[in-house]
């Protein structure tokens, strides 16, 4: 949409404001837009634009971005680009514009410009501060993500089909064991909801995370019978409007395709006004450190083949992207965190990134195993030789730490899934493979050392 006008821009936001950017009637209220032309010293820029909006004679903000490049300036079209789009307000409810395009803006630089016409690119959508959330499975992964989106503002409904379980969690109880989840979940109880029904969980829902178990098969790959049931539970139960699936279990490369067409079978043709898209958005969660972990990441993996689930995505962990939330005093917000990086992919990258994860961590530790064994035969100190490595930042301390190998329910997991994805594609992981080995040797080791032979 274009809209025009051709007074003249203050270019400060003074009161009142100059230029009025009216849409139709009955589509949205008032937009005041101001705009300072950007300084140019020849092509060099040397002082970006400033646009500032005011919806109803309110602030809405005030967005400083570069207006460029520096050829755009001879044909008088600038296009504001960076990372985050300019954010409206319509009702109470962000509208996200992707491109705005400032066309032929005359005038001095510094001095007061004139606004033909202001195109805004890409649409626009309502997108609620606060969203519905459902998560199928409150095992580990579930339960402390679900805690999590509920601490920063979301409503939340958690689905499992295991009665006792959810009669636990509405009496308040816990049935995993993680620091603090106790205390975010009392802080959060009015925003989360605990249940067995698709029906009461799935309809109403923006986002709907998929975090069930996937257990290993006797030939490692993983077991989704848990997955499917999920997936044609929530097709059959998808509500009118736009719903992003999220796979948020660890699952096969090209599960997120198979997901689609899950959802899709179960319907039936059935569509009506749904629309839905699946994205996948792997956890990376140290057991006991799970809550640190999910409000202070290291990253945020976003995989989707759909611009617009990924917006949703986006919008959805805006605070923790923007590090905007209140921290709980038990669990602070590390010093100088001011963000949190996104990564945002294709459906297959981020599942692939999961497994890789994993497996490199796994290789780390059986390589310090091994090295272990080496140093124990020539007279050397291994946590030495470990602290000696890990001080290369290339390297790094952690999962450098030797002992029995690497355990628990991630790694033989992911490690034995990525030597099966690999095989059905004709192809071999020998590295991966090897970091199975050591690993299974190692705790042989250690039972023939306590022994003693």
């Amino acid at each position: 949409m274009t809209y025009a006008d051709g007074q003249a821009a203050s270019i400060y936001g003074q009161y009142p404001p100059l230029v009025n950017v009216s849409p139709k009637k009955g589509e949205w209220n008032s937009y005041d837009i101001f705009f300072e032309a950007p300084k140019f010293e020849g092509e060099k820029l040397v002082k970006p634009a400033v646009v500032t909006v005011v919806h109803n004679g309110v602030l809405v903000q005030h967005h400083r971005e570069i207006l460029g490049p520096a050829a755009h300036r001879r044909t008088g079209v600038y296009k504001a680009h960076g990372e985050e789009p300019l954010s409206l307000q319509d009702h109470g409810h962000p509208v996200r514009y992707r491109n705005i395009w400032i066309r032929r803006v005359k005038g001095s630089s510094g001095g007061e410009g004139r606004v033909h016409s202001i195109e805004l690119r890409g649409g626009c959508r309502r997108i609620p501060e606060s969203m519905r959330i459902a998560i199928i499975g409150t095992g580990y992964v579930g339960l402390t993500t679900g805690a999590c989106l509920a601490a920063i503002g979301h409503e939340v409904t958690c689905l499992d089909n295991n009665p006792a379980k959810i009669e636990t969690l509405r009496q308040g109880k816990v049935p995993i064991f993680e620091p603090f989840i106790e205390e975010i979940l009392e802080e959060a109880r009015e925003r989360i909801h605990f249940t067995q029904s698709y029906a009461e969980a799935i309809p109403e829902a923006d986002v709907v995370f998929i975090a069930v178990g996937t257990p290993s098969s006797p030939d490692g790959s993983p077991d989704l019978r848990y997955l499917r049931e999920a997936a044609a539970a929530i097709g059959e139960h998808l509500g009118e409007g736009f719903t992003v699936v999220v796979n948020k279990s660890t699952v096969p490369i090209g599960s997120g395709n198979w997901v689609e067409s899950l959802i899709r079978e179960s319907r039936g043709g059935r569509n009506g006004k749904i629309e839905y898209a699946v994205a996948s958005n792997p956890e990376f969660l140290r057991e006991g450190s799970a809550l640190h972990d999910s409000l202070y990441p290291d990253r945020i993996v976003v995989g989707a083949d759909s611009p617009r689930a990924v917006d949703v995505m986006t919008n959805l962990y805006r605070p923790i992207l923007e590090q905007s939330f209140t921290a709980p005093s038990y669990l602070r917000r590390p010093e100088g965190m001011a963000a949190a990086p996104l990564v945002t992919t294709d459906l297959a990258s981020a599942e692939l990134i999961k497994y890789a994860a994993n497996a490199f961590l796994a290789l780390k530790i059986s390589y310090i195993n091994e090295i272990g064994r080496l140093a124990e035969k020539v007279g050397a100190d291994v946590t030495l030789v470990a602290k000696g490595m890990g001080l290369d930042a290339r390297i790094g301390t952690r999962f450098l730490q030797a002992g029995l190998g690497w355990g628990g329910s991630c790694f033989a997991k992911d490690t034995a899934a990525l030597v099966a994805t690999a095989a059905d594609y004709g192809l071999g992981m020998p590295i991966v493979s090897a970091a199975r080995t050591v690993n299974q040797q190692q705790r042989e080791r250690v039972v023939e050392k306590l022994l003693g032979s």
